[in-house]
């Protein structure tokens, strides 16, 4: 008897994302994070993100009038970024997954070019090199 096969267990993980939204929050409330913008984990951002978010928040409620204020601000700083790398997680989750032995063939091919590579690693940059507010 094969003790191993007796003792696997498939693990599944289930990855839930929605599109960007236009608010997250209202008068008093808002949100951060994956509450606010849940990505795929294709770029490895959930967490980046959520302490990028706090720090803007951070930032946002020692400046602003009042909290309200404070909140829409901080909306206002991180929606256009978190859209993008939400978007961008997921169509690399996309590509990632296609079956086709085709599009997969092409796929690998054109992932080892140059301009590839350029361009990853320019989004890369971008992703890395984003300036955030100075909390000291």
């Amino acid at each position: 008897i094969d003790v191993r096969s007796k003792l696997m267990v498939q693990l599944r993980n289930d990855i839930v994302d929605r599109k960007p939204v236009k608010r997250w929050g209202q008068d008093r409330v808002t949100l951060l994070g994956d509450a606010a913008h849940p990505t795929t984990p294709n770029l490895g951002q959930g967490a980046c993100q959520a302490m990028e978010d706090a720090v803007v928040l951070a930032s946002c409620l020692r400046t602003a009038s009042d909290v309200p204020a404070a909140l829409r601000s901080y909306e206002d700083l991180r929606m256009a970024r978190t859209a993008n790398i939400t978007n961008q997680s997921w169509l690399i989750g996309k590509i990632c997954q296609w079956e086709n032995p085709l599009a997969c063939w092409l796929r690998n091919k054109l992932s080892q070019t140059t301009l590839a590579r350029r361009s990853g690693l320019q989004m890369i940059e971008k992703m890395c090199s984003h300036e955030m507010p100075d909390l000291g």
